[in-house]
């Protein structure tokens, strides 16, 4: 099956805008690369994810900067994310606003998705593709991370380390300066660690009702794309629809994906993941998406994903988010 990977048209519009910052005009650009530049302009919807790497491309050779990507993540800001950068603008912490852009990712495309380890003492939030991404593409998606974190937090806050699959540029300077921590080139993904003690870091401008309306939105907007089914996104469909009825098993997961499980467990092992590690974030995924409707007990969520009783559903929420589902539900929706 051919997958068609999308982007969003906000962020095709922040690399358009940064263009124009350069003094490039984006619009003759779009122009010569028989590029729709209107239809880049109107609306929030998605585009075909080539429009995009095409964009990329002809911006680091118009530029002639070897850091192209990583240039153009520093200057991120809400804008570049549509609703979800307004939703993670108005929560309370930086973990809350991770745990935000975790959930609604797929609403500015599919191209790559964010999936968040906590380890012993950090964080990693790993941008995972099933195709190898341009040197471009990883720069600018995991600099913006820490660009909008620091934006959103009003402080300089760095990660512990960095971690880019392609080869090390002639001139690394750049990066340690930005990043301001070990970069690692050459490495088997991409990915940030961050401290956990920088996760209740406040953000300057939580807003709670605005972010509840946002979120009703966006869980609208869920609803309405078209999702390519990638490699990770199978096997979550799989848990989300095996935990009312039994614990998931890497061997069905695998045999529905026409892989023997050997097989599955070493893909996963080179995105740095294990089958149970799925299923906790598969679980806290749906725990957000099923706490949005209050039409939703505790009781029918505590079922849905898979928990014997509601006060494990209750401990493992918490470990997550630092507060309980109903206190979650509490701040957010009411």
């Amino acid at each position: 099956m051919s997958i068609h990977y999308k982007i969003s048209k906000p962020i095709v519009r922040s690399l358009l805008a940064y263009l124009d910052l350069c003094g490039h005009d984006s619009k003759a650009v779009c122009q010569s690369l028989d590029i729709n530049h209107l239809d880049i302009m109107n609306g929030d919807g998605l585009l075909p994810s080539d429009v995009y790497t095409t964009l990329l491309k002809a911006g680091a050779n118009i530029t002639n900067d070897p850091a192209f990507g990583l240039h153009l993540g520093i200057s991120a800001e809400p804008e570049r994310w549509g609703v979800l950068g307004y939703i993670m603008t108005c929560c309370h912490t930086l973990n809350e606003a991770i745990h935000c852009q975790h959930r609604y990712q797929d609403l500015v495309g599919s191209m790559g998705s964010l999936t968040v380890s906590p380890r012993r003492d950090t964080l990693r939030m790993l941008w995972d593709t099933d195709f190898t991404p341009l040197a471009t593409q990883a720069e600018e998606a995991i600099t913006g991370w820490v660009a909008f974190g620091r934006w959103v937090t009003d402080t300089n806050l760095s990660p512990s380390h960095i971690y880019f699959s392609h080869p090390a540029p002639q001139n690394t300077q750049p990066y340690q300066q930005f990043f301001n921590c070990p970069v690692e080139f050459d490495a088997e993904f991409n990915a940030l660690e961050i401290n956990a003690s920088l996760l209740g870091t406040p953000l300057k401008k939580p807003d709670k009702t605005m972010k509840g309306r946002l979120i009703l939105h966006a869980e609208e907007r869920l609803e309405d794309i078209d999702e390519p089914q990638t490699f990770l996104k199978v096997i979550k469909r799989y848990i989300k629809e095996t935990l009312p009825k039994k614990t998931p098993e890497l061997t069905d997961a695998a045999a529905i994906m026409e892989l023997t499980p050997r097989t599955l467990q070493r893909r996963l092992k080179n995105k740095g993941m294990h089958f149970s590690a799925v299923i906790e974030e598969t679980r806290n995924e749906l725990a957000f998406q099923y706490l949005a409707d209050t039409k939703n007990t505790m009781a029918d969520i505590t079922f849905l994903l898979g928990f014997s009783e509601q006060s494990a559903f209750s401990r493992a929420f918490k470990r997550r988010t630092g507060k309980s589902p109903g206190e979650y539900r509490k701040t957010t929706f009411e």
